[in-house]
């Protein structure tokens, strides 16, 4: 049987690894502060007598809130980051005490009507644990003229944890929706809106304004409103040709919905139409003439007057005809291996699109960029001598980047390869291009060529072929 014990007692050293119950806890804080800096803290709260309740066997959900009270928590203590916790094993450990209204969905929206109605989205009423007992919340409205919760509350049945509030929804306008249990109350912003109201087309957006020949791309679409029902988007396309999807729509309860387009195999420039009801929106995309050739390195500034710290940069640029995920890639730098310094690399790049990494300082003496995903290269990218250095790009994590580990891209720079830096094809790589001087890039002017380029240019993405 575990023993029971206060909160603070279960901090003692001595009951390490026991089975313990902690009866009556209240809690004391949502999110437990962690004693190291370097403790990573999640779903961890913190009940009375400083004891913290940890997720490592088992999560309680919904994630407790301040100053409820549990009749007894119960489960192993461990010893992690200096201090016991309590690891409670599965729901059975865990015995709430009374209900807390723990959350209530913030913002909703309705249509004027005869009956009750659900609201878009649905208000949701949720307790911090199951209810002991049949439990009603009483619900008032900070405007009865123009919306009241039907039957004047909601009941979360005993075992439960939520419920849906139906309202009347009387005449357009905005009011309060406030619902209490004990000491407790959580509100929602009600919008009610004449029973014809239909939502219409707020934005249509693309990831990108260029698009190789036969690539694809993603389109936004985005309403006014949340969708009361499903609503169609009828698609269309003008200037040269475009594959567009059949079936598009925004499901009930959702503000947007992305589709895919295919450019067909013309250059040029399409128009893609979105209408909605009697609102249209258009996107111009112009399509290029190139081939899809791969993710690319297209510029590096590794030498700077004065002080390299801060101001070196890496310029990629997307020739896969598609948007790449970035979250999966890193580079690596060095002289004697790529794993001199290393970098983790993340966002969504668009075909065409350039992303700069580096810095974070910009000004004149490294040609003033703006980044996009600012990167502090540490060390430093190697200012080539004796011997060539080099910069590669992986399609693979940090983590999975070993010195055998061949390299998406490649630029080897400088000197003779005496360090055998392997380039794209896995062969140790012949130097591309010279050392540089201070203040000049390395530029990439086709797939198999670089120069150096005494004004380096941040700002650009010209097409690589």
């Amino acid at each position: 049987d575990p023993i029971v014990v206060t909160g603070e007692q279960a901090l003692d050293a001595a009951y390490e690894a026991q089975l313990i119950t902690v009866e009556w806890p209240e809690v004391t804080a949502e999110l437990a502060t962690g004693t190291d800096e370097n403790e990573p803290v999640e779903n961890e709260f913190v009940v009375t007598g400083g004891l913290s309740v940890d997720d490592y066997l088992f999560l309680i959900s919904p994630q407790p809130k301040l100053g409820q009270t549990f009749k007894s928590i119960t489960g192993v203590t461990r010893y992690s980051w200096g201090r016991n916790k309590l690891l409670p094993r599965d729901a059975m450990d865990v015995i709430f005490g009374e209900a807390l209204l723990s959350d209530m969905t913030a913002e909703a929206w309705v249509l004027v009507s005869d009956g009750p109605s659900d609201t878009t989205p649905k208000i949701q009423i949720t307790l911090g644990g199951p209810a002991p007992e049949d439990t009603f919340i009483p619900i008032t409205s900070s405007d009865e003229s123009k919306a009241t919760a039907t039957g004047g509350g909601v009941t979360i049945l005993e075992g439960e944890t939520t419920t849906f509030v139906e309202v009347q929804a009387i005449a357009a306008g905005d009011t309060t929706l406030t619902a209490s249990l004990g000491d407790v109350e959580r509100s929602a912003v009600l919008h009610v809106l004449a029973a014809d109201t239909q939502p219409t087309l707020a934005t249509l957006e693309s990831v990108s304004e260029t698009v190789p020949v036969g690539s694809v791309v993603s389109f936004t679409a985005t309403l006014s409103l949340p969708a009361f029902e499903q609503v169609p988007l009828e698609l269309s396309s003008s200037g040269v040709p475009m594959d567009l999807p059949e079936d598009v729509h925004i499901p009930a309860g959702e503000w947007s919905v992305t589709f895919d387009v295919t450019a067909g195999e013309s250059a040029g420039v399409a128009s893609i139409q979105v209408t909605v009801g009697d609102t249209e929106l258009s996107q111009d995309l112009e399509v290029l003439d190139f081939n899809p050739v791969g993710m690319l390195l297209a510029e590096v500034l590794y030498d700077v007057p004065g002080q390299d710290d801060g101001k070196e940069w890496i310029r990629l640029y997307n020739g896969t005809g598609t948007q790449v995920d970035l979250s999966g890639w890193s580079l690596g730098w060095g002289g004697n291996s790529y794993l001199t310094g290393q970098a983790a690399l993340s966002g969504v790049l668009a075909p065409g699109a350039c992303l700069l990494v580096g810095g974070p300082t910009s000004d004149a003496d490294n040609g003033a960029p703006s980044y996009d995903l600012p990167l502090n290269f540490d060390p430093d990218i190697e200012n080539s001598g004796d011997k060539a250095d080099g910069v590669a790009l992986f399609d693979v994590p940090v983590s999975e980047v070993s010195g055998n580990t061949v390299p998406y891209d490649s630029v080897v720079y400088g000197s003779a390869n005496t360090s055998a830096l392997l380039g794209s094809d896995g062969a140790p790589a012949a130097p591309h291009v010279a050392d540089t001087w201070g203040g000049a890039s390395l530029l990439r002017t086709a797939v198999d060529s670089w120069e150096i380029n005494e004004s380096p240019t941040p700002g650009l993405c010209p097409v690589i072929q």
